[in-house]
């Protein structure tokens, strides 16, 4: 489900840029949406209010940006100590985007937080269905489950901003790299 009201209180706000991924003639991509915290640290006054999903068409090859929409996305959730957030990096294994094996969805990969230990999590939604939430899935414990909140983790250690990139030739030919900065918080 999602909603075109980005916050329900008037706050000073900006986007952080995260990822995203061009779908047929769209470009789609998940900025945070921050908000200034003063209670917070110097130099760190801000928190995660939530992620919108920006959609662009492009024509001529050119991002037109006189058609670009955002919506609230709901790719981040709480639940006591445990915080999931998606967005950080899109692997599209499409036939537009020229992978090895296409099997036509986008992966969305972000972090799961528990006092302080970051571990990679993945969602996956067909490229026919990208702007349509209730049809993400979230990678757990081997299956693919509906509730963000069972997205379990595939890897330790990483940031909040990452990629994902399929190796394309070499002996890792097939497989996949995640790219992070080790434990920064």
């Amino acid at each position: 489900t999602s909603s075109s009201i980005l916050q329900e209180v008037d706050e000073h706000s900006w986007i952080w840029l995260q990822d995203g991924a061009v779908v047929g003639d769209t470009l789609f991509f998940y900025p945070f949406i921050v908000n200034t915290d003063l209670n917070q640290p110097e130099g760190l006054q801000f928190r995660l209010a939530g992620i919108s999903l920006f959609e662009t068409k492009i024509k001529n090859n050119e991002l037109d940006f006189s058609t670009t929409k955002q919506k609230k996305a709901p790719l981040m959730k709480k639940v006591g100590l445990t915080d999931w957030m998606f967005g950080a990096g899109v692997f599209a294994n499409t036939k537009q985007a020229n992978t090895l094996n296409p099997d036509g969805y986008i992966y969305l990969y972000g972090c799961k937080t528990t006092y302080g230990l970051r571990e990679l999590i993945v969602a996956r939604v067909k490229e026919e269905n990208y702007q349509f939430f209730d049809d993400y899935e979230f990678y757990s414990n081997g299956k693919w489950v509906t509730e963000i909140s069972d997205a379990t983790g595939l890897l330790e250690h990483v940031s909040t901003e990452l990629s994902v990139t399929e190796l394309r030739e070499g002996h890792n030919k097939g497989k996949y790299l995640c790219v992070f900065t080790y434990d920064v918080n």
